[in-house]
């Protein structure tokens, strides 16, 4: 014996839960891009707003020019 130790051999690999997946319905994979969609459509609602909020507001002070 030269004295080494050998690490133990572990029999069984660790267990993976598998979850089922419906018919149909592709697993999830990470790569979600639902957030940004929301903050996307929230930017541009939001742009939308100011849009029509500063032609609203041009149109009025034009008409008290007249």
């Amino acid at each position: 014996m030269s004295g080494a130790v050998e690490p133990p051999i572990d029999p069984e690999p660790p267990v993976v839960p598998v979850v089922p997946v419906d018919a149909g319905q592709l697993p999830y994979t990470g790569g979600d891009s639902t957030g940004a969609l929301l903050g996307l459509g929230s930017v541009l609602l939001g742009a939308g707003l100011l849009l029509c909020g500063s032609v609203l507001i041009l149109g009025r002070s034009r008409r008290r020019m007249l």
